[in-house]
């Protein structure tokens, strides 16, 4: 079971629009060169339940209303028959709130115009700066797809791609951070940050952004929480003494962090189920084997949950890992969520004393960083 799905932020937080009061939504539909009759849903979530609203479509108008615990993103569908008696059914997505507004197309649903509603006014500007921060690492990717016929292994290839996509990087989070500068009241700055903090929660990118947020977000649940995640990830920061942890190996006897103070460690966080992770045991494998006799090691850590312990154990003999494996808690006392791990592979390099001194080594980078902490 993938515990990971959810990025850093948005965890059940930030659904609600925090600039706008709870309460009942309206939507007037005018649909009528594209549909006679047919049926219009709204699914959403909220909390731990999906809702679906409904109403019917009568020579191509509608009016659809509900009840908001908290304003959200939901998924539009139509449902219907067209003049000639065929059967359609068309989607798209938008926020729904404390408004009443209408939606409006002569063509398809997903061209249709919605009209007197500011969070999806806000939301369709939120986008097109989304569009304008993704660009130029597309652009950059497609000139990778191109040239990879070239030899791999040419360091000056190499070296150029990394920098491309560095910089192409640093644009696309510059673009959001300047929303975030310019948006400081709005919900659609919190996605923004999410997209800065990335897979690896990176909170160092985005705590200076929250702190600049106004006061009313900041003291709002959703902003509370946001603050206390941040809290608890920069207490695993390069730099921070790593936290202590005790979890079950494959014999199920205690394994403690504190056993490998005196060594330097690297605590990898996979799971059986997690391709990228099997990917990347090769190379772990080369840097355990490269510098163990240096005073190094490696401590497994599976997120696999408990149903799936024999998946876990199958996964450590094909991969032949042959350093000590535990297994994590699923929930309430997750050494996942202690250290703010929201995407796997991830790992978190340790140092005689205790501290955190790399995180998140991949790939050629994982040897290079070892080779400068333990030499060659």
């Amino acid at each position: 079971m993938n515990r990971f799905k959810k990025p850093f932020i948005l965890i059940g937080m930030l659904l609600p629009l925090l600039s706008m009061a709870q309460g009942r939504y309206t939507i007037k539909g005018n649909l009528t060169k594209q549909i006679v009759s047919g049926k219009v849903y709204l699914i959403y979530t909220t909390g731990s339940k999906q809702v679906k609203d409904s109403a019917a479509i009568k020579n191509g108008l509608f009016v659809i209303s509900g009840k908001l615990l908290q304003p959200v993103k939901a998924r539009m569908e139509l449902s219907y028959k067209d003049e000639a008696g065929k059967y359609k059914k068309e989607r798209r997505e938008i926020y729904l709130t404390k408004e009443r507004f209408a939606i409006n197309s002569e063509e398809t649903l997903k061209d249709a115009r919605i009209e007197n509603s500011a969070i999806n006014t806000e939301w369709e500007h939120y986008k097109k700066v989304q569009d304008q921060s993704r660009l130029a690492l597309n652009q950059v990717n497609e000139e990778i797809k191109k040239s990879a016929n070239s030899n791999e292994e040419d360091a000056s290839i190499l070296s150029s791609r990394k920098f491309m996509l560095n910089t192409a990087n640093q644009l696309r989070e510059y673009i959001l951070s300047n929303y975030v500068l310019q948006n400081t009241d709005s919900y659609f700055s919190f996605l923004a940050m999410d997209q800065i903090s990335g897979p690896y929660a990176e909170v160092e990118k985005i705590e200076p952004l929250f702190k600049l947020l106004s006061r009313r977000l900041q003291k709002t649940p959703e902003g509370k929480a946001l603050k206390a995640s941040i809290t608890l990830a920069l207490t695993t920061a390069i730099g921070k003494e790593a936290p202590g942890f005790t979890r079950k190996n494959s014999k199920d006897e205690a394994v403690s962090l504190s056993q490998y103070r005196g060594k330097y460690v690297l605590v990898d966080f996979w799971a059986s189920w997690c391709g990228p992770c099997r990917a990347e045991n090769p190379n772990v494998i080369l840097a355990y084997n490269k510098y163990q006799s240096k005073n190094f090691t490696v401590l497994g850590l599976s997120v696999d949950c408990e149903v799936d312990r024999a998946k876990w154990l199958k996964a450590v003999e094909e991969d032949k890992l042959p350093w000590m494996q535990i297994i994590d808690e699923a929930d309430g006392n997750s050494t996942a969520d202690l250290y703010s791990i929201k995407s796997i592979p991830a790992n978190y390099l340790i140092n005689p004393e205790g501290i955190i001194v790399a995180k998140n080594l991949r790939g050629k980078q994982l040897q290079e960083v070892l080779a400068g902490f333990l030499g060659e």
